[in-house]
């Protein structure tokens, strides 16, 4: 099941954490870049389903989409602190969770890139 994986839980975390965060947004902010925020968090699941559906070149190209929507996500968030947006101590707690899952989608990436290696060493088909 989807659920057990360990970027799923984080993902999902760090998407409650952003949602109950979303109090904090001024309304100025709240339905502009508190939007993309949460439309962006959202569309990391779709990535996750793909990438764990998938095998080989296609699982790089889905967890290569997750991290670019993830980028997108980082870059939002930079601005909420640039703009004094979110509380510290809740940017603290949404960028370790950043850290934690960027590490897990780079290491997954990787990980899959080996496996396609190791099995054109062997000469199997992918």
């Amino acid at each position: 099941m989807i659920e057990r994986l360990p970027i799923y839980k984080k993902t999902y975390e760090l998407t409650s954490t952003i949602y109950d965060a979303m109090a904090q947004f001024p309304k100025l902010h709240r339905y502009t870049l508190g939007e993309h925020i949460l439309n962006k968090t959202y569309s990391l699941f779709k990535w996750i389903v793909k990438a764990n559906k998938e095998k080989d070149e296609k699982r790089v190209e889905a967890i290569e989409e997750y991290l670019s929507d993830f980028e997108e996500l980082r870059v939002f968030l930079r601005i909420c602190e640039e703009k004094h947006i979110l509380k510290i101590n809740t940017l603290t707690n949404i960028f370790l969770l950043i850290d934690d899952i960027a590490n897990q989608a780079t290491g997954w990436k990787n990980y899959t890139i080996k496996e396609i290696e190791k099995k054109k060493c062997r000469g199997g088909s992918i």
